[in-house]
């Protein structure tokens, strides 16, 4: 399994830094305990930035989550940091009301409470699932997603950090493929 954290300047959504992690896989894919399975490469990734950022934005749940705890609230607690949670599709709750402009967003609800939000970031394309994981307000997440926007689907942080991580994999297949022969 391959983590990686790209890391950017908050003001110019700049490049700052690309770490890795690549660990073995020692627990199954179970929906809803994501952080079991990659919760271990991403803190040993983080471990590795020669700077440390002040929020962490994950591809997964924050509170939006059955148990109010996923990967990104894991993440949090486990690194006492504050971080959002950005998901492709919903694993709880209902959204208040359908989103179809770019730019809305609405609150998304489970056990009548508020957690998360479902926006519409780019035209063409289903919306993405905001929310807090840990830190991290409801109000802010949403803003900070937003400004984090470079006009694709997923805010910079996310999108930077699945090319990497994809990037990381090919270079390590390639070189575990040529070791083989």
């Amino acid at each position: 399994m391959v983590s990686g954290i790209v890391t950017l300047d908050y003001t110019t959504m700049k490049k700052k830094d690309c770490v890795y992690s690549i660990q073995a896989v020692d627990f199954p894919y179970i929906p809803t305990f994501l952080s079991f399975r990659e919760g271990r490469a991403i803190v040993s990734a983080y471990a590795e930035l020669p700077e440390k950022p002040e929020l962490l934005m994950g591809d997964g749940c924050g509170i939006n989550h059955p148990r109010s705890a996923g990967l990104a609230t894991h993440i949090g607690v486990a690194l006492d940091l504050p971080t959002i949670g950005v998901a492709k599709s919903i694993l709880c709750g209902t959204p208040e009301e359908e989103v179809v402009g770019v730019g809305e967003f609405r609150p998304l609800r489970y056990d009548e409470s508020d957690i998360g939000w479902v926006f519409k970031s780019k035209k063409n394309c289903n919306p993405i699932i905001v929310a807090p994981g840990h830190r991290v307000s409801m109000k802010s997440s949403i803003e900070i997603v937003r400004h984090c926007l470079l006009g694709y689907k997923l805010p910079g942080p996310t999108r930077q950090a699945h090319i990497y991580a994809n990037f990381v994999k090919r270079v390590h297949d390639k070189k575990n493929h040529t070791r083989q022969r």
